[in-house]
């Protein structure tokens, strides 16, 4: 599924639901590329981070990850003072790690955000009432697929890559990823949710997970493709429609 930049979009239920169990939630989607960022713009927004983010962005050996680690923490920033109404965005980490925004003033709650890159792209997911987790990656990437897949994916996904023909594989190797990644992180457990004990479905916007592994099984899930190489997918627990938004944010 592709959604055009700032335009709005509802993804279907999953094809076993019937109806939703809550108000349709809005995940906003933001991306950005770190490739074109000259070293002053990169000063620039290494003002915008942390002290403790700017240090880790010091600490990359290379040049094209540091530059997108800056450009997506500056991105993240920024989109999320925007949905706090100006308010600068204060952290914590919840009991498996995953970073939170501090409870707004007043006692509000803040909404959930993730954030991912790959290569020199970097995008985030922003949601009110909800965890949301989002993941993308390149397909450039040169990977073993059999490899990867054999050690990774629930035999019923091995078995749709073996169904296609080499020239697919590759590219539905990464939704089938990207999917299985961005519902672990939206769980905050991450990868000790093992990805090969759930099936995720591309096709139909569905997962099969076992209720003793511990986490939702029932997930909106989405795809999204903002560039031709990068493919990007973002799961919400629940289930029934929702409504998605993309844009493009220019840094520098």
């Amino acid at each position: 599924m592709s959604v055009p930049p700032s335009q709005h979009s509802a993804a279907p239920p999953s094809t076993n639901d019937t109806a939703a169990s809550s108000p349709p939630p809005e995940s906003k989607v933001y991306w950005t590329t770190a490739d074109g960022l000259d070293p002053a713009a990169l000063r620039r927004l290494t003002a915008e981070l942390s002290e403790e983010e700017a240090r880790q962005a010091g600490a990359f050996h290379f040049v094209r990850d540091r530059a997108t680690y800056i450009a997506a923490h500056a991105m993240l920033r920024r989109v999320l003072r925007e949905a706090l109404g100006g308010e600068r965005p204060r952290f914590i980490r919840n009991p498996l790690g995953r970073p939170e925004l501090k409870p707004r003033r007043y006692g509000a709650p803040a909404p959930s955000f993730n954030l991912t890159h790959s290569g020199d792209f970097a995008a985030c997911a922003i949601l009110d009432g909800a965890p949301v987790g989002i993941d993308a990656e390149d397909i450039r990437r040169p990977i073993n697929v059999g490899e990867m897949a054999a050690r990774w994916f629930a035999p019923a996904e091995r078995q749709l890559l073996e169904q296609l023909p080499e020239t697919r594989r590759t590219e539905m190797f990464f939704r089938i990823w990207t999917l299985k990644e961005a519902i672990v992180k939206a769980t905050g457990h991450g990868l000790r949710i093992e990805p090969q004990l759930f099936t995720v479905h591309p096709e139909r916007r569905h997962a099969i997970i076992a209720k003793d592994l511990g986490i939702p099984t029932r997930w909106r899930l989405a795809e999204l493709t903002p560039l031709s190489h990068i493919r990007l997918a973002v799961a919400v627990p629940g289930y029934g429609q929702w409504q998605l938004s993309l844009a493009h944010i220019e840094l520098g």
